[in-house]
């Protein structure tokens, strides 16, 4: 979201500046020099990252034959086997958000050339109050969904990180659909508020899904397969799809929004389907989890 505000400052500030040369780089267009100044910062918030955070101590650790004498690891051999006899779990988790989360990417990409080409708005008016609607309410719907889920799982409920994350899929087509169709751009923004947030919920609860039911030293390789799904399917699937549908059906670079609204009908559809498929599987890798977690106290 952030990113978004200041790529709406920065695209009026190099259209109007022109191109700028850099030491060893050479000349930079426009486009080119609103990288370098959006991913700078990026770099200082990794040399926080790596000096404010530590290892926590591990447990819930996963024993078997093929372990590594004292090293807490667990074999290649070892790692693939608990993975694969968990395919359904595990599968249904990882597209099941990632088709979600295609959503997400879908918008990032689309919403603003959608003002642009509909409204006539300029990419900086758009990006500043997208990139304020992604920030607000999108990190507040993260909030909210960790919230509620972590009350429901003291409860006892442990498949509320899916239930949530369903929900979340529901409302953003409740509300996404309909802010794609509206004649009036500022009732679109309004729209696409509860659409962001409801897109945020499970941003927070997918990484707490998948590590609810992993053992702690299996953690590191589910989350990094986790994240090569969401971006292998959301970054490939997102932006490209509204495009095909928008070049392929209606044929007119105006009617994205129609794209808009066809993408998040079909992908919230699937998306839910899929998750919801994996309820039952992620259940018994709860009951599994829960028996290591006594065991190890």
């Amino acid at each position: 979201g952030v990113a978004s505000i200041i790529v709406g400052y920065v695209i009026d500030f190099v259209s109007r500046s022109g191109g700028v040369t850099l030491p060893w780089v050479g000349e930079l267009h426009p486009w080119q020099l609103t990288f370098f100044m959006v991913g700078i910062p990026g770099i200082i918030v990794v040399a926080l990252m790596l000096l404010t955070v530590r290892e926590p101590q591990r447990r819930e650790l996963l024993t078997t034959e093929g372990q590594q004498a004292g090293g807490g690891h667990l074999s290649v051999a070892d790692t693939t086997r608990y993975f694969l006899t968990r395919w359904r779990t595990y599968g249904s988790l990882f597209f099941g958000y990632a088709l979600k989360a295609t959503l997400s990417y879908g918008y990032l990409a689309w919403v603003p050339s959608m003002y642009i080409r509909t409204y006539h708005w300029s990419a900086g008016e758009i990006g500043r109050l997208f990139g304020l609607i992604v920030a607000v309410l999108g990190t507040l719907g993260i909030l909210i969904g960790g919230y509620i889920a972590h009350r429901l799982v003291n409860r006892g409920k442990y498949d509320s990180y899916i239930r949530i994350s369903v929900i979340g899929a529901i409302g953003a087509m409740l509300f996404g659909i309909p802010s794609m169709l509206v004649a009036n751009p500022d009732v679109a923004l309004v729209l696409l508020s509860p659409t962001m947030a409801c897109l945020g919920t499970s941003i927070g609860l997918a990484p707490a899904a998948v590590n609810f039911i992993t053992p702690n030293q299996l953690r590191g390789q589910a989350i990094g397969l986790y994240i090569f799904v969401v971006a292998l399917v959301g970054m490939n699937c997102g932006p490209t799809s509204v495009a095909l549908i928008t070049d392929y059906v209606f044929g007119d670079p105006n009617m994205v929004r129609y794209s808009l609204s066809i993408f998040t009908l079909a992908y919230g559809v699937v998306a839910c389907t899929v998750l919801l498929s994996g309820l039952g599987p992620y259940r018994r890798s709860v009951s599994e989890m829960l028996a290591l977690e006594n065991a190890s106290t």
